[in-house]
């Protein structure tokens, strides 16, 4: 996985690297179902269409993470599974796949609130794509 956590006071940022701009919101989802605990013991049953329009590349990164914590936590889904099918600098399309949240098979580690603005940064580099996202905790 291409991220690291980031010491963060109260709150927990993670560094997240990828080759290309979709590869890095690919694995900003991978990292924030991770950091929740549940990757590596959900399947892929069902998938999900998401979309998010936002002003830039940031307010689509936390619009894309925002929404899949929504599911998450509201209609008790885990991701494990991501696919980047549009991305431009006002819109993305994306499928999420994974299952129902079953808390025999999905304990989660740490509760992740909120994604937020604070910090928040996408950076292209020479070698690829470097963002910055803290979570509230």
């Amino acid at each position: 996985m291409a991220y690291k956590l980031l010491d963060h006071g109260a709150d927990l940022g993670i560094e997240i690297r990828a080759p290309s701009q979709k590869g890095l919101f690919v694995e900003g989802a991978r990292a924030l179902f991770d950091v929740i605990g549940t990757l590596g013991s959900t399947r892929s049953l069902v998938e999900e269409a998401v979309e998010i329009e936002g002003e830039d590349v940031e307010e689509l990164l936390r619009g894309w993470l925002s929404e899949i914590l929504f599911r998450c936590v509201a209609r008790k889904r885990v991701f494990c599974d991501f696919e980047i099918l549009e991305l431009n600098r006002h819109r993305l399309r994306a499928l999420a796949r994974g299952e129902a949240f079953d808390a025999a098979r999905h304990p989660f580690e740490r509760e992740i609130k909120a994604v937020t603005f604070h910090g928040l940064e996408v950076i292209r580099e020479a070698h690829g794509w470097r963002a910055t996202v803290i979570f509230d905790v």
